[in-house]
């Protein structure tokens, strides 16, 4: 994913740069749901469907890329305390 961004970058495609983070993100993270918690799968479902919408709605890219990096991970952290803190 990363060799992808700086191919992008390198080759001034700087639109799709934001939804394939959010999509390449998402696919980590959906991996790592095997060996690790099992929502980590569904939060990576999530990143990815965000990064298919900011793809699509490349206007709104940016917006849907602070949602999926930055609400998505304080609501997750919130459900994960709760659910293993407690």
């Amino acid at each position: 994913g990363g060799l992808l961004i700086l191919v992008f970058l390198a080759k001034g495609v700087f639109g799709l740069i934001i939804p394939i983070t959010l999509i390449f993100y998402g696919l980590a993270l959906a991996n790592a749901g095997k060996f690790t918690f099992e929502e980590m799968k569904s939060l990576g479902i999530i990143q990815i469907f965000l990064g298919l919408l900011a793809a699509y709605f490349m206007e709104y890219s940016l917006l849907f890329w602070a949602f999926g990096f930055g609400l998505m991970h304080i609501l997750y952290g919130i459900y994960m305390h709760l659910k293993y803190e407690k």
